[in-house]
């Protein structure tokens, strides 16, 4: 058999032509690929950096504070000091629950076992040496019902060193205008005519002083 010549010059096979293109597809695919994920990789470096700052500088969420209610305290009330200013002649007044006296009713009627004193009979009941005390009231006046259970009781506890009256403002209201007499219960210590000391509203303590510095 005779043997087949081969042509002339390099023989090229059809594989070895198509291999260099399917290199280039493959490359250029790459080249996509890498350009997309370069680009994606851009986008998010260079977004809003205002965004990009609050996401990086965030400060973590802080629980709502508990609150508490403070325990309430309540500031210790200090103690009033008796007012006692001066009437004319020295007398020391004192003052606590008072009603006016111009509003006496001289119709009101009333009983008490204390000795009841008449304008006509005042100054001479009040002249004398020994210690008087007048219990100006009237007999609407609640305050002054409830100065006599004590009054009483010093009455009969001092009997024989201090007289007591009582004197109804709501019947002699122009006596007790005269004296000066403007809130009820008022008490007057006297002694020689003169008021020594004087008490105006309610205080059994107080009241008590007045017979204890009278004796």
């Amino acid at each position: 058999m005779a043997p087949t010549h081969l042509p002339a010059g390099p023989m090229q096979s059809p594989v070895m032509e198509d291999r260099p293109r399917s290199s280039s597809v493959l490359l250029g695919t790459s080249a996509a690929l890498l350009a997309l994920g370069f680009g994606a990789l851009l986008l998010s470096v260079w977004q809003d950096p205002r965004q990009s700052a609050q996401a990086r500088y965030a400060p973590p969420a802080l629980a709502a504070p508990t609150l508490v209610p403070a325990p309430l305290t309540r500031a210790p009330l200090e103690p009033r000091a008796p007012l006692e200013p001066r009437a004319p002649g020295g007398a020391t007044l004192r003052r606590s629950r008072v009603v006016p006296a111009a509003a006496a009713d001289p119709e009101a009627a009333g009983d008490s076992r204390l000795q009841q004193l008449s304008a006509a009979d005042f100054d001479a009941a009040t002249s004398g040496d020994a210690p008087v005390l007048v219990d100006y009231y009237a007999t609407w006046c609640g305050p002054c019902r409830l100065m006599e259970p004590m009054l009483e009781s010093l009455a009969k506890e001092y009997e024989g060193k201090v007289t007591v009256y009582k004197f109804d403002c709501g019947e002699h209201g122009s006596k007790c205008q005269e004296l000066g007499i403007k809130m009820l219960p008022t008490f007057q210590m006297y002694r020689n005519g003169q008021a020594v000391e004087e008490m105006v509203g309610t205080g059994n303590d107080q009241l008590m002083q007045m017979f204890a510095n009278a004796a």
